[in-house]
């Protein structure tokens, strides 16, 4: 939801900015609407019960609903990287070289799409350059011989981190992740899944057995010697919550998911190490999902990590 409008008016310039937060999409299935991710819905991930979808009131389990991970669309996928994002308006000269000011609350930015539009005006083709931390470029391409109107309007988004927002380590990892995929690095992608996954379990079963024994025996275990990805799933998971990985995801459409871990992101992950093993797109992008599934299913609230602001100006 929207909120903070902030409109000001300096001459003849125009300038209005909203504030709002969203969080990766939960797509229905069937009808394909989002659903509002809540402490409602969390509860019920928790409790490992079907989801109504508020539309079409089907009810569909979890990784259903996260399906979307594994989506073509652009600009979802530069969504899974970014927890901040900024959209605009304003207008530009053909031919000439359109300077526009980056939000000085980014801390780094990892992609800007901008759209020309008029209503009835020829087509023309535009890109961005990154001209500084606070300044970006639309470049428009004038072909000689042709007519133009005297100005476009263009419409832009800019994805990017925010300053001062602190996660952990593995969420920069998974992140990490899906830029590597966007470059077509996908062996390197499936590396990152794997790593983000293995301490992302390291942290959860560390802080499940220090609540239930004591900060000493779980200092002992992950001080002592550094525990392997086969201890994290099955022995310590089982220390830390009574049940293995496997048990835990016991059932038709769980025991799918952790073959696909074991044999999509662990094993291949090994191949690629140890072998050279090369991979694929869709290798890449089920690695991400099959990750992203495991950790929302083990700790739902994870889903607030990648809470992403948005803000919008329109500037004439």
């Amino acid at each position: 939801m929207l909120n903070n409008l902030i409109i000001s008016i300096i001459g003849a310039r125009v300038q209005t900015r909203t504030r709002g937060e969203n969080v990766i999409p939960l797509t229905c299935p069937n009808c394909k609407n989002g659903i509002e991710i809540n402490n409602v819905l969390i509860e019920k991930i928790k409790k490992r019960v079907l989801i109504k979808c508020n539309d079409c009131e089907e009810e569909h389990n979890l990784f259903e609903y996260l399906d979307i991970l594994t989506t073509d669309n652009i600009f979802l996928r530069y969504s899974f990287i970014s927890n901040y994002h900024h959209s605009g308006i304003t207008d530009f000269i053909p031919g000439q070289l359109k300077k526009v000011d980056i939000p000085s609350d980014f801390k780094e930015v990892h992609k800007i799409f901008v759209t020309p539009f008029g209503e009835g005006v020829r087509p023309i083709q535009c890109f961005t350059i990154i001209l500084s931390k606070i300044e970006f470029g639309i470049i428009s391409i004038k072909r000689e011989g042709e007519s133009y109107p005297e100005k476009y309007g263009a419409s832009y988004l800019i994805y990017g981190n925010k300053t001062g927002k602190k996660l952990p380590l593995w969420t920069y990892i998974l992140t990490s992740a899906k830029s590597f995929e966007l470059e077509n690095n996908f062996r390197n992608a499936i590396i990152e899944c794997q790593t983000a996954f293995e301490l992302f379990l390291t942290v959860y079963t560390k802080e499940k057995i220090r609540r239930l024994y004591s900060e000493n025996i779980a200092d002992y275990i992950y001080l002592s010697r550094r525990p392997r990805v086969e201890d994290l799933t099955k022995g310590i998971m089982k220390l830390a919550v009574g049940k293995t990985l496997p048990e835990l995801l016991g059932g038709l459409d769980q025991d799918a998911l952790y073959q696909k871990w074991k044999n999509g992101v662990n094993d291949k992950r090994n191949l690629i190490v140890h072998k050279g093993e090369d991979a694929s797109k869709e290798e890449a992008n089920e690695a991400f999902a099959t990750i992203f599934k495991l950790v929302i299913f083990l700790d739902p609230d994870i889903l607030h990590y990648f809470s992403s602001e948005m803000t919008t100006s329109t500037n004439y």
